[in-house]
């Protein structure tokens, strides 16, 4: 997708250089085209964060986010405590198998406790700083 998006950029560029050469010298050099499209990534990610931001300014969407992640977040660090307190509760289960298992539930412990927040904080958070500070501009 990103690719896409990517030459989506590439191409508006291209043609807004075109499009700028094919204008008088004074009008190309007050519009500052390069014709070198070295911007066509930041438009990319202009392009992919405005998107979702946009998404997430809907309260009915923002709302389901937060559900699923809260859901995830519990569901997710409840499984995975579980696992790995019953692996490394119980000596029987200190095979190799199961020792890689429980591993693989801390690390998704630690990625449900600490990550998933984190990173909820971050669109929810930034989609209302966002808006708050594009109400504040006008």
């Amino acid at each position: 997708m990103e690719e896409v998006l990517r030459e989506m950029a590439r191409t508006r560029c291209l043609l807004n250089a075109t499009a700028a050469t094919k204008t008088t010298s004074e009008q190309n050099v007050s519009s500052g085209v390069n014709g070198t499209c070295d911007e066509a990534d930041d438009d990319v990610r202009g392009w992919v964060f405005d998107s979702e931001i946009d998404v997430l300014r809907n309260p009915v969407v923002a709302a389901a986010v937060v559900a699923v992640y809260v859901v995830v977040i519990i569901v997710g660090t409840l499984g995975s405590l579980l696992v790995f307190v019953s692996v490394v509760s119980t000596r029987q289960m200190w095979t190799a198998t199961n020792v890689f298992i429980a591993n693989l539930a801390f690390t998704d412990l630690v990625v449900c406790a600490f990550d998933l927040p984190l990173s909820l904080h971050y669109q929810v958070g930034c989609t209302l700083s966002c808006t708050l500070h594009d109400t504040a501009t006008l």
